[in-house]
């Protein structure tokens, strides 16, 4: 069985490692020289207040550039990566970002990626752990560390330089003992600060990053002889490589400033151009580099199952989305079944609609989807849903599904009839959420339900119903999950607070309900801990008046039950609502 470990991004600071600001050093990742072994003795470095000797950090004399930067092969006849490979850099930034990025070799955001190392002591392996996790920090990517098995990353210690493969290309090295990436000098005696510069670079390569002096940006004039001599000399590389590694941009129309401090950027010597320009040895991410991979990695709502659109801080909106990351990598994306847990609408009453709200997930990943929430001709103040994910691996006899309406003329309901696409051996659980809804204004009141009937083996009828002969319905949709009778650690049930369309029923009078409806629930049978529960909307019943408010939501979760919330506020008169549950180990 593999032991893994996922490593946090440590507080670990400039100020730790008491680094300087090298402004005027010019170094690139160091390592041996040629066929050198490691020393202590320095490059030549200018002096001046903010600078160190390389003989303070114990920085090797000469050193090998990255081997895997720009791929030969991608190279265009022109002297370009292809465009398709160049991130446009977003709006938001300002134009004050850098850092050339593949869009197509990124992995996907919020992601977890594996990584293993081949061979390094323990003292090495665990340095790598502590600065590779500084990208963390600022991008919505985890490195989790795993002893054994298959990894997207696999990192040795071999002699020589050190290089990382691009991105996902990773992922093209189907060998799981062939390495991805390899640092070729690090040891027990390497300084702090050596392993994180060093490991904070490959790992950007790793997450998609270029070379910084591979920047369309960068105008400077090279003294290319004097390059190829010494890198022929220091490193052996004939011109093609320094020409790939040094001379070919990026295309990028778009690109924005060029970064002399990126931690992805080579050291230039003065003597490297006509123009005299020189780029230090870069110890530690730039705060544009911090703030580019933050861009192209950005932060995700933590799956918990739930979203509220007050937690974007955005009010009275026609629209919110937000990229929700699994708190799992799935092997494959999972299925999502998605159901309305809040609303907070008001309406004009001389508009056409009294309520209209839609729910829908777009994107659905391994590792996320994107949750989106709509209103239309209607003020919405707020919206929420809920979801349900299934691992099909784990539950591949569960099914999840849509059907529902849209019209120009309303509509008293529709049903249809659902056929398994399994047979099971006992008519399974089928819950059914409503996720849009838009119903007329005026005198109408706003009273509609989901539900499901005829449930067998092989199939079932779900409907969307008006529950009172004045509801008038434009739009409804539904979700509906069917899961195996006989599967383990999964309950459902119906929640009420008051009872929709009662007052259509002869002989019953609608009631009005109080703002607040605490619910307790008891499962028919004792989890052995606290399962997750989920809770959405099936059916409301609410008055003509101008608003439409509901918060369905669990607290006091215990192995043996939980209190449901169904509760309405200022304004809103709620005659009935139906919430649906479900809980899941």
């Amino acid at each position: 069985m593999s032991t893994t470990t996922t490593t946090q991004p440590t507080s670990t600071t400039v100020a730790d490692l008491a680094l300087p600001v090298a402004t005027e050093s010019h170094s690139g990742p160091p390592a041996p020289g040629g066929d050198k072994a490691a020393s202590s003795a320095s490059t030549a470095v200018h002096a001046n207040p903010q600078s160190s000797t390389n003989d303070e950090l114990d920085i090797p004399d000469e050193h090998f550039l990255c081997m895997q930067m720009l791929d030969p092969g991608s190279v265009s006849a022109v002297g370009g990566v292809p465009a398709g490979n160049a991130i446009r850099r977003p709006v938001e930034t300002n134009g004050g970002l850098t850092l050339t990025l593949s869009d197509d070799k990124k992995w996907e955001n919020g992601q977890t990626v594996t990584v293993r190392f081949i061979g390094g002591s323990e003292f090495v392996r665990s340095k790598v752990k502590e600065y590779a996790v500084l990208w963390c920090q600022y991008a919505s990517i985890q490195f989790q560390f795993v002893d054994e098995g298959d990894a997207d990353i696999r990192v040795s210690f071999l002699d020589g330089g050190s290089h990382s493969k691009i991105g996902t290309d990773c992922l093209e090295v189907e060998d799981q003992n062939t390495p991805t990436m390899n640092f070729g000098w690090f040891d027990d005696h390497t300084s702090n600060a050596e392993f994180q510069r060093t490991t904070v670079h490959e790992f950007g390569h790793a997450l998609g990053a270029h070379h910084e002096q591979n920047n369309p940006k960068l105008v400077v004039h090279w003294n290319k002889p004097v390059m190829y001599k010494y890198y022929l000399e220091h490193d052996h590389w004939d011109e093609s490589t320094v020409d790939t590694n040094m001379f070919t941009p990026v295309i990028d129309a778009d690109a924005t400033a060029w970064d002399p401090l990126s931690i992805m950027h080579y050291k230039i010597l003065p003597d490297f151009t006509f123009d005299h320009l020189s780029v230090p040895l870069n110890w530690v991410m730039s705060d544009q580099d911090k703030a580019f991979i933050k861009a192209m990695y950005p932060p995700t709502q933590v799956d918990k199952g739930y979203w509220l659109s007050s937690e974007s801080g955005l009010f009275i909106q026609s629209s919110w989305s937000e990229n929700i990351r699994y708190d799992r990598a799935y092997g494959k994306p999972p299925l999502l079944a998605l159901g309305l847990n809040y609303i907070d609408a008001w309406h004009n009453p001389m508009g056409a609609f009294g309520i209209w709200l839609e729910a829908w997930a777009a994107n659905n990943k391994r590792t996320m989807f994107d949750l989106h929430l709509q209103g239309y001709q209607v003020q919405n103040f707020g919206a929420g849903a809920t979801w349900l994910e299934f691992d099909t691996a784990t539950h591949p006899k569960v099914e999840v599904g849509t059907r529902g309406f849209s019209v120009d003329t309303p509509t008293p309901g529709q049903s249809w009839p659902i056929h398994f696409h399994h047979t099971y051996t006992a008519p399974p659980k089928v819950l059914v959420w409503l996720n849009s809804l838009a119903m007329g204004s005026g005198t109408a009141s706003k009273c509609m339900g989901a539900s499901v009937a005829n449930v067998t083996a092989t199939g079932c009828t779900v409907d969307i119903t008006a529950l009172n002969s004045d509801a008038v319905m434009f739009m409804g949709n539904l979700t509906y999950v069917v899961i195996p009778a006989d599967t383990p650690n999964i309950q459902i049930g119906n929640v009420n607070a008051g009872v929709p369309g009662i007052g259509a029923v002869p002989g019953h009078f609608v009631t009005l309900q109080p703002q607040s409806n605490a619910i307790p629930v008891r499962f028919a049978t004792a989890f052995s801990a606290p399962p997750k529960v989920f809770l959405a909307l099936s059916a409301l019943d609410y008055s003509r008046g101008d608003f439409v408010r509901l918060n369905a939501h669990v607290t006091d979760v215990t192995a043996t039950g939980f209190t449901a919330h169904l509760d309405t506020w200022v304004e809103s008169q709620m005659f009935g609502v139906t919430a649906t549950w479900v809980a899941m180990m």
